[in-house]
């Protein structure tokens, strides 16, 4: 049947920027719309990141051997990215994210809530779990040790990311 995955699974893809091309050629052109209405940098370069981590995740995911730009990830209204194959609706969910030059992509089939979250592990202040972990989330990470409190808060983190 035509667009439908290869296999039922969840299926990740990470990229990191130096594989990017350096054109737009890959953006449908809807995509290169967005990408010009990008005011900075940063912004561009990570929002072309993602998009190019999905659409090689997708290409994973369904078996038809389809071109980049048509492949399409255009922000919902609740900015949650949809994805069209040939302009049409995919029957798939997708979660995108970036950090230090890396992007992640996983790909399910529709219906199914999906997130993920990538993080350069890296140490975070006090105040940053004080302003965004739970109470027992706090009383977690304070119970590791000083050397596993930077892994602990990065995936508690990671995984509140993953679940928004």
């Amino acid at each position: 049947m035509k667009n439908q995955p290869s296999q039922p699974a969840i299926l990740w893809h990470l990229a990191h920027y130096v594989q990017l091309p350096e054109d737009n050629h890959w953006l449908s052109p809807r995509e290169q719309e967005v990408l010009s209405g990008l005011r900075f940098e940063k912004r561009r370069n990570d929002w072309r990141l993602g998009r190019w981590t999905a659409k090689n995740a997708l290409r994973g995911y369904f078996p038809e051997n389809l071109p980049p730009a048509d492949i399409e990830i255009i922000a919902a209204e609740d900015g949650a990215p949809e994805v069209f194959l040939g302009g049409q609706p995919a029957p798939c969910v997708i979660s995108l994210s970036h950090s230090g030059g890396r992007g992640f992509c996983v790909v399910t089939g529709e219906g199914i809530a999906l997130g993920c979250d990538v993080e350069m592990l890296e140490p975070r202040p006090g105040i940053f779990r004080e302003d965004y972990f739970t109470p027992a989330e706090q009383r977690q990470v304070a119970a590791l040790s000083a050397e596993e409190q930077t892994l602990g808060m990065n995936l508690v983190w990671s995984a509140k990311e993953s679940a928004l």
